[in-house]
């Protein structure tokens, strides 16, 4: 019995033992749990799907930043040939440049509107408008020998080459003009529609844009180096705006319901048929296109916010879905052009210029 007795002794002193060495491992694991490390890693880590979360496109309203004019006037259209050599056009005949560092000036020689701007070089730039057709060769700007081009009424202009340029407009019954490198001619089409945008692959692979607004007619043309033909495109959107990046892929923006809130829509082109897709917001007036690929688009124009009030906005594709980017307290915008992904210019009325040079860091 004492032998008993004392091996229970034994054991309960060893258990003892045990715990109190025990003890404090379980207060150095509690200071481990509190640590400053662990706290921020948890506090650090994202969300798997934070970056592709559509609310993400919020974040971008900041990289959009107003640029300094000089101008009050309306602008309607903007292009460069690099990114330290860019021209904006608007009311009045106003045509400014950017030279890399700041927005100046020019002398256009002409007091109405010019709606559209594009060139084949820095010396070999195009403005349309209501004065018909203006030149600019690296000097001035003048009204070249027009041959067979209007005085009023054009809206867009784009080409492929120095010898290769469409210019388009609303001086019906249809306003098609091309030049050869030497001569502006009027081209024949079979709609009786306003056009408002061009734009071209080749000298025989071209697309132009426009309807009737107030009646809710899309008009589509092609040109196949010969004629232009009605593509009939099942749509009620007036074509504001179109762009492309191939002869089968091509995009254009516009609007139903031009006599009460608009619906915007994009078209796309695959080479064998369009479709249509609504843009986000619950109305708006999409005006220009531009991109730097088929993941990188941007629409820009004037849409609505919830209570339908209308401001400058962009509508950006990322190749898998549209976001819209409210830019508050700005006018509407008319006209987008870039270099590249994170170096794009958009215009808008009260001279409003404004660069955008990616999203912001995260």
């Amino acid at each position: 019995m004492r032998e008993l007795i004392v091996l229970l002794a034994i054991l309960l002193a060893a258990a003892l033992l045990a715990f109190g060495a025990c003890a404090p491992n379980h207060s150095s694991g509690d200071d481990d749990d509190a640590s400053p490390d662990d706290d921020d890693n948890d506090d650090s880590s994202p969300a798997p799907d934070d970056d592709s979360s559509p609310a993400d496109d919020d974040s971008t309203q900041s990289s959009w930043t107003p640029m300094t004019s000089g101008s009050s006037a309306n602008l309607y259209g903007v292009w460069g040939s690099a990114p330290t050599d860019l021209f904006a056009v608007g009311a009045g005949g106003v045509v400014l440049h950017y030279d890399g560092s700041a927005w100046s000036p020019m002398t256009s020689g002409v007091t109405t509107d010019l709606a559209a701007v594009w060139g084949a070089s820095a010396t070999d730039v195009f403005a349309v408008g209501i004065a018909g057709i203006l030149h600019y060769d690296g000097s001035a700007w003048s009204a070249p020998g027009k041959g067979g081009a209007p005085d009023t009424g054009l809206a867009a202009v784009y080409g492929t080459s120095a010898s290769d340029v469409f210019a388009v407009g609303n001086n019906g019954p249809i306003e098609i003009e091309h030049y050869d490198g030497a001569t502006w001619t009027q081209m024949t089409g079979t709609s009786q529609n306003d056009l408002f945008g061009v734009w071209a692959a080749s000298g025989s692979d071209a697309f132009a844009g426009g309807g009737l607004g107030a009646a809710d007619v899309c008009t589509i043309l092609q040109y196949d180096g010969a004629t232009w033909t009605d593509m009939n495109v099942s749509s009620y959107a007036t074509v504001s705006a179109i762009w492309g990046l191939s002869a089968s892929d091509v995009l254009a923006a516009g609007c139903t319901g031009a006599a009460g809130p608009c619906l915007a829509s994009a078209l796309v082109y695959d080479g064998a048929s369009w479709a249509e897709t609504q843009l986000p917001g619950p109305a708006g007036y999409p005006n220009g296109i531009w991109g730097s690929s088929t993941s990188d688009v941007f629409i820009v124009g004037s849409f609505t916010d919830v209570n339908f009030a209308y401001q400058g906005s962009v509508v950006h594709y990322d190749g898998v879905m549209w976001s819209l980017t409210a830019l508050a307290g700005q006018p509407y915008l008319n006209a987008v052009w870039g270099t590249g992904l994170n170096d794009v210019f958009a215009v808008g009325d009260k001279g409003v210029i404004l660069h955008y040079a990616g999203p912001p860091a995260k």
